[in-house]
């Protein structure tokens, strides 16, 4: 599928909310954001009734999942409320269980995000996959 100046324009909106960490110096908390961004628009295109079932997409959406809420967690540790002895396993059973079986994933998702940001990226992603679905359309009919 080709990309749409408006694919463009809302993925750099998307890309504002949480760039790509560059430079010498990332936090695991600007890493964590990204993710996360990434994870909840994802999450949001899923659940679009446009957009078929994509196995490789709820990977890659937990992958993201579990990258953001691990980093979270490491950043936490700098500030002492974790400690890698008593937060560490209750961090990977989080992210076990959310792997296995999707529990949680958008709770953690809003929680990390808070509620502006998710909701923000919620409506970008559900503009993306309208975007989307329409040049499926067009093409389609084209073909």
């Amino acid at each position: 599928m080709s990309t749409s100046p408006k694919l463009r324009e809302i993925r750099g909106k998307l890309d504002e909310i949480a760039p790509f960490p560059e430079g010498e110096t990332v936090t695991a908390a600007d890493l964590a954001r990204f993710f996360a961004v990434r994870a909840q628009e994802r999450f949001t295109r899923m659940a679009h009734p446009a957009v078929p079932f994509d196995v490789t997409q709820v990977a890659a959406m937990t992958a993201e999942f579990a990258a953001a809420h691990a980093l979270l967690a490491l950043a936490e540790c700098d500030t002492g409320a974790f400690t890698p002895e008593t937060g560490s396993a209750f961090v990977a059973a989080q992210i076990r269980e959310a792997m296995l079986d999707g529990g949680g994933t958008g709770e953690w998702l809003y929680e990390h995000l808070g509620a502006e940001t998710s909701n923000r990226v919620a409506k970008l992603a559900g503009e993306l996959a309208d975007e989307q679905a329409a040049m499926a359309a067009t093409e389609k009919a084209d073909a």
